[in-house]
């Protein structure tokens, strides 16, 4: 009816509001020259009478509609994706007298209805600064509070947030109130689990559950190089987004949610070309259309895909990824998206690791570790311990006066150096980048990332060869060789086979063969 619709309205406004500047250039919480205040407070004016509606007959100008018009911050680029964002589906303002009405006034079921699109504006807004977790677990507050009182896409759309949980930030399970205790090793598997424990078996699967299922499935086989099948999802994904139709996210957004999908893929293929263009497609496509968040992940992509490439090509690179990841600041830091920028700072610090300035990169990823751990995706978490795992190697190999990356002591396990306080610093430092390869490793394993996982356990095991050759340390060495091994017979398996498998370790045999076969890999072979 129209409360609901009106409503809808007075949330997409804030919403938008929020992350739109103003015609002329005017920032967001500036004050213009007569005094009134910038579009951070016009948001807040929209949130703060969100619960309010229209009476029959009434129209929306009490909604402070017709003064954002006026700035022209609603123009045609602006319908492009706020729908997904802010739980409801967009309308538009109506025109009649101004008699708002409060919501005290509604009969029950409007008054849970507009309770439920209030929590899901929450979670959009969360969600369109990067705050996965919080955006979860306000999704999670409006489907089991108010989940009968949502419509079917709203529905949908909180159920896709509360799915996120498991990939970002500490993967905390919302589905855990009423459900049995199943879970699995791998986060795609459980994931996929709990959708199907969600969905109503006496009904057809609705389109929107088919796009998060196949979403989730296609990010699991590019990540278990299981290429063939995630061309089949693309291909599936890509008509939706062609013909979105009933679907969960606007045209726009669902464009940009392919074109992710395609850099992903292509990066795992390390077809970094290919990649680089699905990535600047998608970083115009959103400047273009003011999707501001959108814009600096895809900054954000072109930095990670010239920091992969880096470590392929003859000659460094690492110096390229710095461009995209100083414009992806910038827009953090002007639009308050502090989990992206922890991200970012997390990349950058990257970039000056392979510069050989370890302290900062160190001093960068100890100031950003917190947000990346508590909003990161788990592979950026991952991510940054293995990066903070390589500051600490990079610091000890350069007390120890050896070449950068060099970990190899004698093969008594005596530190060159002849100052005890430095042998001392050199083990604590080598200690600490085992803790943070274990932790590296753990995020790793339930990703089924197999690449990054090769990569952590060659540290490990050239790591435990330069401690102290004790027979737990010895274990240790061949247990990570081992690993590192498999893996790789595993990688060639799957790009080879059209059935995905998880690997499975045993830890039964210690055959300290494997550290003679892993001694002969270089590092870029990782």
């Amino acid at each position: 009816g129209l409360s609901t619709l009106t409503a809808g309205v007075s949330l997409e406004l804030a919403r938008r509001t929020t992350f739109r500047r103003y015609a002329g250039g005017l920032e967001i919480g500036d004050i213009d020259e007569d005094g009134t205040f910038g579009t951070s407070s016009m948001a807040w004016g929209n949130i703060q009478i969100a619960g309010r509606t229209l009476a029959p007959g009434s129209s929306s100008a009490g909604l402070g509609a017709s003064g954002i018009q006026s700035r022209g911050l609603l123009g045609a680029s602006a319908a492009g994706g706020g729908a997904a964002v802010a739980g409801g589906s967009i309308a538009n303002p109506l025109e009649g007298g101004e008699a708002p009405s409060d919501i005290i006034t509604m009969n029950g079921s409007k008054t849970l209805s507009i309770l439920g699109k209030r929590i899901m504006m929450t979670s959009g807004l969360w969600d369109s600064t990067g705050h996965t977790s919080l955006a979860s677990l306000s999704s999670c507050a409006a489907l089991y509070g108010f989940g009968s009182k949502l419509g079917e896409d709203e529905s949908s759309l909180a159920t896709r947030r509360m799915l996120s949980s498991y990939f970002y930030g500490p993967g905390m399970d919302v589905w855990r109130i009423g459900c049995a205790d199943e879970s699995s090793s791998n986060v795609y598997a459980s994931t996929l689990l709990h959708l199907a424990k969600s969905s109503d078996t006496k009904k057809s699967p609705s389109t929107g559950w088919i796009q998060t299922s196949s979403t989730i499935l296609h990010e699991w086989c590019v990540r278990s190089y299981d290429f063939s099948m995630a061309r089949s999802l693309q291909c599936l994904l890509n008509n939706h987004a062609a013909l979105p139709s009933g679907a969960l996210m606007p045209a726009i957004e669902a464009s940009l949610a392919s074109l992710t999908r395609s850099t992903h893929l292509s990066i795992q293929q390390r077809d970094y070309e290919r990649a680089k263009t699905s990535a600047r497609r998608a970083c115009w496509l959103a400047s273009h259309h003011g999707l501001l968040f959108q814009q600096a992940w895809q900054l954000l992509q072109l930095a990670l895909i010239d920091l992969e490439s880096s470590s392929c090509a003859p000659q460094s690179t690492i110096e390229r990824a710095i461009p995209p990841l100083l414009e992806c600041l910038s827009l953090c830091e002007d639009y308050f998206m502090d989990p992206l920028r922890a991200v970012a700072l997390s990349a950058l610090a990257k970039v000056h690791l392979g510069m050989g300035r370890f302290r900062k990169a160190r001093s960068m990823l100890n100031a950003a570790m917190s947000l990346v751990m508590q909003h990161g995706h788990l592979w950026l978490q991952s991510e940054a311990c293995l990066t903070l795992a390589k500051c600490h190697l990079a610091e000890a190999s350069w007390i120890e006066g050896g070449k950068p990356g060099d970990l190899i002591s004698d093969r008594k396990g005596i530190l060159s150096t002849t100052d005890s306080g430095h042998a001392i610093d050199i083990m604590n430092l080598r200690q600490t980048a085992l803790f943070q390869l274990e932790k590296s490793a753990s995020i790793l394993e339930q990703l089924d990332e197999i690449s990054r996982l090769r990569e952590v356990y060659y540290l490990q095991a050239r790591v435990y060869q330069s401690l102290p050759h004790i027979n737990r340390n010895l274990r240790k060495r061949d247990e990570a060789a081992r690993k590192f091994a498999q893996l790789g017979i595993e990688k060639q398996r799957r790009i080879s086979s059209k059935v995905m498998s998880i690997p499975r370790f045993s830890t039964e045999s210690t055959d300290s063969g494997w550290w003679d076969v892993i001694q002969g890999v270089l590092p870029t072979d990782c």
